[in-house]
Parts: C-alpha cells; sequence; structure tokens
C-alpha cells in the first residue's frame, strides 16, 4: 500500500525520504536505501540508495495525502449539494402542483365532502 502511494503521488516518506532512516525496515535491511517506490521515473538506475537522493522523490507523502482527500471530499460536497438542490427542485415542484390543483374546481367536491353522483 505504501509502495502505490508513493509511486501514485511521486513522494517519498511522510515528510520526505530521510523518514525511512527511522523505521524497522530500514534498520532490518542495513543497505541504507530506501523503498524502489521513492525513485524519480526518471532516474532510470536507481536503486533506492540515500547516496544519491537526487534519484528519490524530495516531497514527503502527507502533505500530498491530505491534499488527495480534500479533493476528493470537494467532489462529495458538491455531489451531496447538486442532490439536495434536485431534491428541493422537486418538493417545490409537488407543492406548485398541489397548490394549482387545490384551485381546481373538480377537486373541490372532494375537500367539501361533496360526490360526484
Amino acid at each position: 500500500a505504501i509502495d502505490y502511494v508513493q509511486r501514485q503521488l511521486h513522494c517519498c516518506g511522510i515528510h520526505n525520504y530521510s523518514d525511512w532512516e527511522n523505521t524497522d525496515w530500514f534498520k532490518e535491511t542495513k543497505n541504507q536505501s530506501v523503498p524502489l517506490s521513492c525513485c524519480r521515473e526518471t532516474a532510470g538506475s536507481c536503486n533506492g540508495s540515500l547516496a544519491h537522493p537526487s534519484d528519490l522523490y524530495a516531497e514527503g507523502c502527507e502533505a500530498l495525502v491530505v491534499k488527495k482527500l480534500q479533493e476528493i471530499m470537494m467532489h462529495v460536497i458538491w455531489a451531496a449539494l447538486a442532490f439536495a438542490a434536485i431534491q428541493l427542485l422537486g418538493m417545490l415542484c409537488a407543492c406548485i402542483v398541489l397548490c394549482r390543483r387545490s384551485r381546481d374546481p373538480a377537486y373541490e367536491l372532494l375537500i367539501t365532502g361533496g360526490t360526484y353522483a
């Protein structure tokens, strides 16, 4: 999941690539490198080594994930507002139809308890 996020958002770590130095993964591998998903697409020979930071994405993922979530939430909010507007328009149309029909003489008999017979 982390690799996918880093590849899609072109980022590395939380704040930057040096965040990986504090992880168990980094300490266990003991090769002084970050995941390959931190490598820039333009760096063809990147192996995730911290010795070549120019091959790595410098920007962290936290800010980019928050920005992406805010964009998605704005779409959700606009969709909800559009749905609410359609519902209000439907209720307004129903009220207009009911008000017009209440003034119609054919419906007056039903209102006053009269019959058509």
